[in-house]
């Protein structure tokens, strides 16, 4: 029996002691998890704490302002509201959804698109899920906000374009950056922020978009703030001083405003683009307060290109404007400019004839009468003479087939066509109906309407004339670039020049009928008209729909004995250059004159 008593008592000890063992091992094993957690991880385990009740709101830099040059602002920064979607793993984006869609008045195409942005917002990060609110939408958000939890207003800025769509094609626009963007402007944390996507916005987004601000705010379940903690001011961006004259560029928009066309005006003197104007345009607006899919797919598919700045991103034949640089080209090869030439219209050249644009022909002419008359049959033949090589370096020295430079995205070089050209690019060689072609500025030879302009610009100054957007970054001023000699014999520029004098000034000149009566002013230029279909189409075609009419081309510079303004026109189907573009490009010049 005592035997018994003493085996369940050892029993018994033995089950309290291996208790006691594992409840000490159980406390010892919670003991280092405390002092891990308590003592090791306390700094990480507070900062996680901190995160459930701060919040990091980043305060959006005002950007730089743009202005033209008489200091008239043509984009600012305007606060507005912005609808935020804080996203926990709690949050009930259905309901979230159907409350926001009762109290703000959005359209069925904005209930869907703000529906994908609630569903792909990131948890535990900010996402703007509408850019811009009206403020009565504000209102009645605020009177309900405690019903929506994980939503907030926050105070933003918006880019406002004053003018709408007159300056669209140099300002540019605004939107959410690509990733490329992202990386480039530090923007990860800041994904809906808009950046600038074309135009001067997009060259000079490092200049105007300015640091972003940080201010920690108590928030509690709601997100509601309950107090600020501190708080770094953003720094705004730099503010940007334009060459553009705001006056005439309404004047142009106001000329052309009826066409598809394109108008660029520049200072001789120093290669400030005084306008540039592109039509039809869009209102940049629409982009910074959110455009629908509708709004986008109808800018981005009209036919008329409304996305493009044409003056400097689409490509068309010079017709007889390029006469100029072929003109120079028979000089500098040392041809006699006083040799005539008989043109009764058309000339047969290795069996195939080639038309001069006026029936009958002019006659006997030299240079000088050719360029007043534009006379093809002239420039058919001299132009052979001089050939292709000749005319291509001619070219080049005047800007073709080279980008300019201006500061703006886009830019097209155009084509100065030569043998080497073709033989590299078309694996073709190099005919003579090629150079025939060239001589009246069709065939391969393509150019920009910044060309033109910068062409005849340094026609009138024998310098080599560059065009420039921007005179001020930070109110630091950029001096122009030095405008070295040309390269082309003073003479021969006189000569163009007096040839191109009595284009428009002589009464058997293209542009008579277009000529500024008032000497101070006077206008000289080239006409051309640049065909879309060969000529013998045309004239057998009856009635030619608008998308296969020639385009009207003039550009010019005034005054005449002592030039200060160039321009070029082209009006996209418009027909004759002397009939079209040449009209506007009086009443353009002999404003930009009185300017």
């Amino acid at each position: 029996m005592r035997n018994s008593k003493s085996s369940k008592l050892n029993i018994f000890s033995r089950r309290v002691f291996i208790l006691t063992v594992f409840n000490g091992i159980v406390l010892f094993i919670f003991a280092c998890r405390m002092f891990f957690l308590q003592i090791i991880k306390s700094r990480d385990y507070k900062t996680l704490s901190d995160q459930n009740s701060i919040n990091v709101i980043f305060i959006d830099p005002e950007r730089g302002k743009i202005l033209d040059r008489n200091n008239l602002e043509l984009a600012i920064s305007k606060n507005s509201y912005k609808l935020v979607l804080y996203k926990k793993k709690d949050t009930d984006i259905n309901y979230l959804f159907d409350k926001l869609t009762q109290i703000l008045q959005l359209s069925e195409v904005s209930k869907q698109v703000v529906l994908k942005k609630m569903q792909a917002a990131q948890y535990f990060r900010p996402t703007v899920i509408i850019d811009y609110l009206p403020w009565k939408d504000v209102c009645s958000f605020e009177e309900v906000s405690c019903e929506l939890k994980g939503a907030y207003i926050n105070k933003g800025l918006v880019r406002e374009y004053i003018f709408n769509d007159i300056f669209v094609h140099v300002l540019g626009y605004m939107g959410v950056p690509n990733d490329f963007e992202i990386e480039a402007y530090n923007l990860s944390r800041h994904k809906d922020f808009k950046v600038g996507k074309d135009g001067i916005e997009k060259t000079y987004e490092k200049n105007l978009i300015g640091e972003f601000g940080i201010k920690k705010v108590e928030v509690n379940a709601y997100r509601a703030v309950v107090q600020e903690l501190s708080e770094q001011e953003s720094k705004p961006g730099s503010e940007l001083k334009l060459t553009i004259d705001k006056n005439l560029q309404e004047y142009v928009a106001e000329t052309i405003k009826n066409e598809w066309a394109t108008v660029v005006v520049m200072d001789i003197t120093n290669g400030d683009v005084l306008s540039m104007v592109s039509t039809p345009g869009f209102d940049p607006n629409m982009f910074s307060r959110g455009i629908s899919e509708n709004e986008w797919s109808e800018i981005n598919t009209h036919k008329s290109l409304p996305l493009t700045n044409k003056s400097i991103a689409k490509l068309y034949p010079p017709g007889s404007t390029f006469k100029i640089a072929v003109a120079l080209a028979i000089l500098h090869k040392g041809l006699d400019p006083q040799q005539k030439i008989y043109c009764d219209g058309a000339v047969t050249i290795n069996g195939h004839t080639y038309k001069c644009w006026k029936k009958g022909g002019h006659g006997h002419v030299n240079l000088h009468e050719a360029i007043r008359g534009s006379c093809n049959c002239y420039f058919y033949l001299m132009g052979l003479k001089a050939g292709i090589d000749s005319i291509h370096y001619i070219a080049d020295l005047l800007g073709l087939g080279n980008k300019t430079g201006i500061t703006l995205p886009g830019e097209l070089s155009g084509v100065n066509p030569d043998q080497i050209w073709k033989k590299k690019t078309r694996k073709e060689e190099w005919f003579i109906y090629d150079t025939v072609n060239a001589c009246v500025g069709q065939g391969y030879v393509l150019v920009t309407p910044l060309q033109l302009s910068t062409m005849i610009a340094r026609v009138a100054s024998g310098r080599k004339v560059l065009p420039r957007l921007v005179t001020d970054i930070g109110k630091k001023e950029i001096p122009p670039s030095d405008l070295k000699d040309l390269g082309i014999d003073n003479e021969h520029l006189k000569f163009i020049r007096n040839g191109l004098e009595n284009v428009i000034n002589n009464p058997k000149g293209t542009g008579f009928n277009n000529r500024i009566l008032a000497p101070e002013y006077m206008l000289a230029g080239k006409t051309g008209t640049a065909q879309v279909i060969s000529k013998d189409t045309a004239e057998n075609s009856g009635m030619i729909p608008k998308h296969l009419r020639s385009h009207s081309i003039f550009t010019g510079f005034a005054p005449v004995h002592n030039p200060k303004y160039s321009c070029a026109i082209i009006v996209d189907h418009g027909g004759w250059g002397s009939v079209k573009a040449a009209p506007m490009a009086r009443d353009i010049m002999t404003k930009v004159q009185m300017l």
